[in-house]
């Protein structure tokens, strides 16, 4: 049996390393002031993943833990290797810390959560969300859907359409498909060239047995390497109407 579609559309989000120059100037920064927020944040982000958590962490002075934007940062570097649980830790204190309730402190936090939900259970699926996780995923919507409501009507939304992938996922793991389809119709309408967007609408499709529209997303996809696993999805959706036209002509008969 496939993975869920929420299982084939990954949702990790992962800061991309800083520049040698950059980092050269964030050293010179923190030679002046050890406790430079902007440079210690952008030093967590171009470590390299190798050297450790624990180890990397240790290089930020312990004065410097609580302030928001290198909690924030802390917690980015722990998605990025996939610490789960430190990244929900770090990132609810830099929520604490901070007062301007900024949209991607929200949506980091929000991410994290499901990324920790998911990594804890890699079988989760509806029928068995516990009343444990399904307040978890109750926090990932709450945090995603005030980040998205602060920037929905701003230029920005159209770069932050993944915000919207992951509240879909939230909502199919809480049986909500009627958020789920008004989540991703909505990416799309912002973003209608992003492959895994139609393909992650498509499969909700097929869960429907609604294989006329999956297959009209499924075409447009089919050859774009973004998206390797759309050809066999479309595949899927081949032979079940061929099933579903041979169980007709039998019931004609």
């Amino acid at each position: 049996m496939p993975a869920p579609w929420f299982r084939r559309c990954p949702t990790a989000l992962s800061a991309a390393p800083t520049d040698p120059g950059q980092e050269i100037y964030d050293t010179v920064v923190l030679e002046r002031n050890p406790l430079n927020p902007q440079a210690l944040s952008l030093l967590l982000e171009a470590s390299d993943p190798e050297d450790g958590f624990e180890q990397i962490i240790e290089r930020i002075p312990t004065e410097a833990h609580r302030n928001h934007e290198v909690s924030y940062a802390i917690g980015q570097f722990a998605r990025r290797l996939k610490h789960q649980e430190q990244a929900v830790q770090w990132l609810e204190q830099a929520i604490e810390l901070d007062d301007s309730s900024a949209p991607e402190l929200q949506a980091a936090l929000g991410s994290a959560y499901l990324e920790h939900l998911m990594a804890a259970n890699e079988k989760i699926v509806m029928d068995s969300v516990s009343e444990r996780e399904r307040m978890q995923l109750d926090r990932c919507i709450e945090q995603l859907e005030a980040a998205w409501a602060q920037i929905k009507e701003t230029e920005l939304a159209q770069y932050r359409t993944e915000w919207l992938a992951i509240l879909a996922i939230a909502y199919k793991l809480k049986g909500d498909i009627g958020s789920v389809e008004e989540h991703l119709d909505e990416a799309i309408k912002l973003n209608p060239d992003n492959p895994k967007l139609i393909l992650r609408r498509a499969l909700v499709h097929l869960e429907q047995d609604d294989y006329d529209n999956a297959i009209t997303l499924l075409e447009s996809i089919e050859s774009n390497e973004e998206v390797p696993t759309a050809a066999l999805a479309l595949s899927d959706a081949y032979r079940a109407i061929d099933k579903q036209g041979s169980s007709l002509f039998c019931v004609g008969e």
